[in-house]
């Protein structure tokens, strides 16, 4: 009563959530993020000419002032958790991430990922043209359905595209030795393929 009812949102800005049935299929999980309101996203480093970046975290993230833990979109997009990681532990069995990069329509500028650790992948949702992951050392690749294998700290961009594109980053944050027991085991639970020892990032080369 007393006025318009407010749409649901998490502390990011990020509504509102999807259904709570999400199968791992990709037209599912694109079903699922075209209900997603997408906020600005706040590395600036990530926002190309033209484009606003848009996208947030799911999985394990440093934050700030409360440490290292869940993402605030974690717990109110599960659902949407499980399904993405059930699709990365089918087509990257190997892969070891804690965490999940979401982006909308979002033209990265040639960068790295100073706190990822190891391998990443990327895997595409949406009808556009172009938008491959360039990376230093390995050159253009197609962001589709077939996971792009990189290291996030080597540099890497997208190419220009049109149409609507989003993505999936999986990655395993430097920051996931910090996190508490109770984090990992619900992450796990939801599919999150965490390691089994912490992994340390590797010194520069000489």
């Amino acid at each position: 009563t007393g006025g318009p009812r407010r749409r649901p949102t998490t502390r990011r800005g990020v509504g509102p959530a999807p259904p709570t049935a999400v199968d791992a299929s990709d037209a599912s999980i694109l079903a699922a993020l075209e209900k997603i309101s997408f906020p600005a996203a706040k590395r600036p480093a990530i926002a190309a000419e033209g484009r606003i970046a848009r996208g947030f975290q799911l999985g394990a993230v440093c934050h700030r002032k409360r440490g290292v833990g869940c993402s605030d979109a974690t717990r109110p997009l599960a659902a949407l958790c499980r399904a993405l990681c059930a699709v990365a532990r089918r087509r990257c069995p190997d892969l070891v991430f804690s965490s999940i990069a979401l982006t909308k329509d979002t033209q990265s500028p040639l960068h790295v990922d100073s706190q990822n650790v190891g391998d990443s992948a990327l895997i595409g949702f949406g009808a556009f043209e172009g938008g491959e992951l360039w990376v230093a050392g390995a050159g253009a690749r197609r962001a589709g359905a077939t996971p792009v294998r990189f290291d996030g700290n080597s540099p890497h961009c997208t190419l220009s595209f049109s149409g609507r594109r989003y993505t999936a980053i999986f990655y395993l944050a430097r920051c996931h030795a910090a996190l508490p027991q109770t984090a990992g085991v619900y992450l796990t639970a939801l599919g999150f393929a965490l390691p089994e020892a912490p992994v340390a990032r590797p010194p520069p080369p000489p």
